[in-house]
């Protein structure tokens, strides 16, 4: 009898708290939340509220956390190009890919979690594993995601909207907090987008080279160091608010891609600016139907200078 009450209660919940109709579902929007909830981590991020960013994915590989990811649409989702690259060049490696949607503690299953099998990994064609740049890849799920109020899409930026300079967006993962402790619970963190020649300059490299900061990235960051994305956040969301949307949506401008360090003091997290691969994003998933076999493009082992998170 306790077993059945239980199981009624729950289902309760669920009908009141989760069911939204598809219509009333907006994109960037947190139905679930409206508050914060401040717990200090070593990186200054903190505890986000179950269901305050609803687009995040926990993306799984073989089982095990692998990377972040941001839904986007009933059946894709969207991560970083290094979170799955290897997994293409090896195609005897036996690597399985599972995204979670509703996904808040990793040590235990949320009560509005939805897991799915991943069916195709779509890497950029010009994505160069030496720089990063490109660093994108959409992933298809075998079963559309059920929209609800911990189950929400991203906004897709336009193509070439970008947030204004100090523009304070969002990032987001269960990545390190410390140098030896992963996050269990989804951790958040703001910080502001910075002008892109001041990304340049953070990331000239030495010996007269070139910057490898191009502008299909972004960087966003607190150059008194203390506080950044790291390892484990690869492939996440950075969402930015935009100018003249009504309802505050949610706009994802970024993917966790790379960095020299975490929280160093002077540094910046760099991210793959999303708005200037809309068209391939729209490509993608116009197509995606009548894509065969990918090529695979060019990869080289990263210089010691990049980090990628």
């Amino acid at each position: 009898m306790r077993l059945c009450y239980m199981w009624n209660l729950g289902f309760i919940l669920w009908f009141l708290f989760s069911e939204t109709d598809a219509q009333q579902i907006s994109c960037g929007t947190t139905p679930a939340s409206t508050h914060g909830n401040a717990f200090a981590r070593i990186f200054g991020g903190t505890r986000a509220v179950y269901g305050s960013i609803p687009w995040q994915v926990n993306l799984l590989e073989n089982g095990s956390p692998r990377c972040g990811a941001t839904l986007i649409h009933q059946k894709w989702i969207l991560t970083a190009a290094h979170c799955v690259y290897l997994s293409l060049l090896n195609q005897n490696a036996n690597l399985e890919y599972t995204a979670i949607a509703g996904d808040h503690d990793t040590e235990k299953d949320d009560l509005f979690e939805q897991l799915r099998f991943v069916v195709r990994v779509t890497v950029h064609q010009a994505f160069d594993g030496k720089t990063l740049e490109n660093d994108i890849a959409l992933l298809e799920v075998d079963k559309e995601f059920a929209f609800n109020n911990y189950v929400v899409p991203a906004c897709l930026p336009n193509r070439g909207e970008l947030p204004y300079p100090f523009t304070n967006c969002e990032v987001s993962g269960w990545g390190f907090t410390s140098a030896t402790t992963k996050a269990e619970i989804l951790q958040k963190l703001d910080l502001p987008v910075l002008p892109h020649k001041a990304c340049e300059v953070i990331h000239t490299p030495t010996e007269g080279r070139p910057t490898i900061f191009t502008k299909k990235m972004l960087c966003a960051g607190h150059l008194e160091g203390g506080r950044d994305a790291c390892q484990g956040d690869s492939g996440g969301p950075l969402v930015c608010p935009t100018y003249g949307s009504s309802n505050g949506e949610k706009f994802v401008n970024g993917i966790v891609s790379w960095g020299n360090g975490c929280a160093e003091q002077g540094q910046a997290g760099v991210y793959t600016n999303v708005a200037s691969h809309r068209a391939w994003i729209d490509e993608t998933l116009g197509n995606f139907v009548y894509m065969s076999a990918m090529t695979l493009p060019k990869f080289v082992n990263m210089d010691y200078h990049l980090f990628s998170f």
